[in-house]
């Protein structure tokens, strides 16, 4: 899976808004298509709807809205390299504040702890 990931451009959510199984991608949880679009920076094409927390803008992914999954794929195919590109730098940003977010909040964490992990 990993070696079919490099050589892909985009990733597809396929996450819908109306079906109530989805619902907790809205929320609380998280997809795998989330985290494989973060590590291997590819775009993510996804309903605008689960996009809440996570990041995700016009300008480091795919978005649409009511179910315009057409419209995101034409979009896809007529992109430019170097909006891609730009979109992939984008993404990247993106990542790289995310890993420094999640490190500074474990290491307020621990430091609020002060050695309760030993005692």
């Amino acid at each position: 899976m990993f070696n079919i990931l490099d050589n892909v451009d985009y990733i597809l959510a396929l996450l819908d808004k109306d079906c109530k199984a989805h619902y907790r991608y809205i929320t609380t949880g998280t997809s795998g298509s989330y985290q494989l679009a973060y590590g291997f920076l590819k775009p993510l094409v996804v309903e605008e709807t689960f996009t809440q927390n996570r990041y995700l803008t016009c300008d480091n992914a795919i978005l649409y809205s009511n179910n315009d999954l057409k419209y995101a794929l034409e979009k896809c195919i007529n992109q430019s390299n170097a909006d891609y590109s730009k979109m992939v730098s984008n993404l990247e940003k993106t990542v790289n504040y995310i890993r420094e977010t999640s490190k500074n909040n474990l290491k307020e964490l621990l430091d609020n702890k002060e050695g309760s992990f030993y005692a």
